[in-house]
């Protein structure tokens, strides 16, 4: 499956950061998009970076100005929540990854406690041309430690599509746009700046 990442117009100055688009399935992508945990990730060590593949393309910026993609990691604004009916609370601060060129947007996270629970799943919830699109997923190895730079994030399985894409084009579409946007969401969807650079693993 080919992935196109798309990048937007603007530019923002900041430190220096690369992005890794890699196309092949199990590949990486990173963001300059980071965040601090609020819980422990799933205990598994981390694989190295993607090496090198002749389908990977890398987009390098130096300094300043830097590509930004199109999708970005946002505070959800009171007006948001009444026009997209989120079921958060106005003033509380709540962030999403938000793409407004495209008026595509994705929020949510993994579930459970890794100190109680056996299992933990990625929930997430991606608004493309007008319909919410509910995503199970299960994720594979993250980094142990927030020093770690990069650090990695890696997604297993998909579990699930809700509703069922309805056919293998809209489901081809569908995953393109969650791999994308969670390229950016990077580790909690909150924008920090460390560690410098996260790591986003894809096996599906």
């Amino acid at each position: 499956m080919v992935m196109v990442l798309r990048a937007a117009a603007t530019v923002e100055p900041e430190h220096t950061s690369s992005q890794h688009a890699c196309v092949l399935p199990g590949e990486c992508l990173i963001s300059p998009h980071s965040k601090l945990m609020r819980f422990a990730p799933p205990s598994a060590t981390a694989k190295p970076p993607c090496p090198p593949q002749p389908n990977c393309q890398t987009i390098s910026t130096t300094s300043s100005p830097r590509l930004t993609m199109a999708f970005k990691n946002e505070v959800v604004s009171d007006a948001d929540i009444d026009r997209y009916k989120l079921p958060f609370q106005k003033g509380e601060g709540r962030w999403w990854t938000r793409d407004a060129e495209r008026d595509y947007y994705l929020w949510g996270g993994l579930s459970g406690n890794p100190a109680y629970d056996t299992e933990q799943r990625g929930w997430f919830y991606l608004y493309i041309n007008k319909e919410i699109h509910t995503f199970l997923i299960q994720p594979g190895m993250f980094s142990q430690s927030l020093k770690d730079n990069p650090y990695i994030v890696r997604w297993k399985h998909l579990l699930r599509i809700i509703p069922d894409p309805t056919s293998a084009d809209n489901q081809e579409f569908l995953v393109s746009v969650l791999k994308e946007a969670l390229s950016i969401y990077g580790l909690q969807g909150e924008q920090r700046k460390w560690p410098i650079s996260i790591q986003v693993y894809f096996d599906f």
